[in-house]
């Protein structure tokens, strides 16, 4: 590839082929150059790497870990959180190939059969979406989403991976559930009778004191206007 100034001033980009043969009447070395215009499709590479740089600077700036597979399995984009998240090592980052991260990942993943399972499926029905929990062996969980890369007129390209944190959102609804589960037994266990209603009046606590006083189960008090 050559950078030409024209006469004019102007500039174009151009590959320049030159090929060397004997002139058949004289014998003589003949030089003999083509030169065909590229500055469309320079231009064009120039965008494409400028949209690229602007993906991959976003893809960055999330918290979120991002992985981008093409069809035939190939990594695409993976992006600085998503090697944080699952530790990647150098080795597996370098690899094209996206079967040795997923070996990684399964060797991190509390139920790897599971994982697999669902990896399989997916790459096995191109065009669904899923949203799943995947936890790891450390304790971590992770809200797991993927979707088809599509074009705009319905071709797909691959397949997109996002994997957002979600561990202390889950061990704060673990706290929730189990002060909840206390203070229902507590509730549960008083000696008198204790009736909850919601703004409508509606019964939302039914204690066995007052099963036994009032003679109604709770199962059928619950939701029934008191």
């Amino acid at each position: 590839e050559v950078h030409f100034r024209r006469k004019d001033g102007t500039y174009m980009d151009g590959i320049m082929s030159i090929i060397l043969h004997l002139d058949l009447g004289t014998g003589q070395p003949i030089l003999c150059g083509f030169v065909q215009d590229i500055s469309a499709r320079k231009e064009a590479e120039d965008v494409l790497k400028a949209k690229t740089a602007l993906l991959s600077a976003q893809a960055n700036a999330t918290l979120d870990g991002i992985l981008v597979v093409s069809m035939d399995e190939k990594r695409i984009l993976t992006n600085s959180p998503l090697i944080d998240l699952f530790k990647i090592p150098v080795e597996v980052q370098e690899i094209e190939d996206d079967a040795p991260l997923l070996a990684h990942v399964l060797s991190l993943a509390k139920y790897p059969e599971r994982f697999l399972e669902k990896v399989r499926y997916l790459y096995a029905h191109p065009t669904e979406t899923s949203r799943d929990e995947l936890e790891l062996k450390s304790g971590m969980v992770l809200e797991r989403y993927s979707a088809p890369v599509m074009g705009e007129t319905g071709e797909i390209y691959g397949r997109i991976w996002t994997f957002h944190d979600i561990t202390e959102r889950k061990a704060g609804e673990r706290e929730i559930l189990l002060l909840k589960n206390y203070l229902s037994n507590v509730i549960d266990s008083m000696p008198s009778a204790l009736v909850g209603l919601d703004h409508a009046g509606r019964v939302t606590q039914w204690n066995r004191a007052a099963e036994e006083l009032l003679g109604v189960p709770e199962a059928e008090a619950l939701g029934r206007p008191l």
